[in-house]
């Protein structure tokens, strides 16, 4: 790990679980992803994985009451990539 702290919850760590996730579905690396990437890549990317992980709730039985609405996902993304320039 670097020697910044990444925080349990917080923002950067999920930023960074959406590039990891992004860069391990497409085959590249994370600088791949940041570098070449846009709004409408992030919003197919947590749609198609969104609904594929409530078809496989659906198909378990199972709901998730603390799903986060995409909306607000993209609005903390901004909020970060702001943030950082």
């Amino acid at each position: 790990m670097t020697n910044e702290q990444v925080v349990e919850g917080s923002i950067e760590l999920n930023y960074i679980l959406v590039l990891d996730a992004m860069a391990e579905r497409y085959g590249c690396l994370p600088s791949r992803i940041l570098e070449s990437s846009s709004t409408i890549d992030l919003f197919v990317f947590d749609t198609a994985a969104s609904y594929r992980a409530a078809k496989d709730r659906e198909s378990r039985g199972l709901k998730d009451p603390n799903e986060i609405p995409t909306s607000v996902l993209l609005e903390k993304v901004e909020r970060f990539k702001n943030a950082k320039s």
